[in-house]
């Protein structure tokens, strides 16, 4: 009778184990999800890294990295209206971000709007962008 009782003991203390400690276990945040993608963006992974970065915004849907690396792998894969669509809100969050004018300039070149994108280009080139200066020096355009 008594080494019934020896084998219930180990048994509940690890199911007691196991509760409370997948009970405590942290959260994941945006952050976590932004920084885990970098992993499949360096591997070239962009889908995996898309849905890492969805779920990222998912928890903050003011992380502005996380709408912008989105948008240029939603570029690398040819979704171009996609990308426009990332770059658009990351700018509504950070108006003072070349690259985000930058990159969206590039996806209105892409889809045939050289006006808006060489607005955005200036923009990007007047908030400090080095490589938009030299594109737009190379087109004698001013910013």
């Amino acid at each position: 009778m008594c080494r019934h009782k020896i084998y219930i003991v180990p048994v509940l203390l690890i199911f007691i184990s196991i509760v409370f400690f997948t009970g405590c276990q942290k959260e994941t945040t945006a952050k976590d999800y932004y920084q885990k993608s970098f992993q499949f963006i360096n591997a070239g992974s962009t889908q995996d890294a898309i849905d890492l970065l969805t779920l990222a915004i998912g928890k903050d849907p003011s992380f502005f990295e996380a709408y912008y690396n989105r948008g240029v792998m939603f570029y690398c894969q040819e979704k171009y209206q996609k990308a426009l669509d990332d770059f658009d809100k990351a700018i509504s969050l950070n108006r003072r971000s070349a690259s985000a004018f930058a990159s969206r300039g590039t996806v209105y070149d892409k889809l045939g709007k050289p006006d808006q994108a060489i607005a955005d280009f200036k923009t990007a080139a007047r908030l400090g962008d080095k490589e938009t200066q030299d594109f737009l020096r190379s087109k004698g355009a001013t910013w």
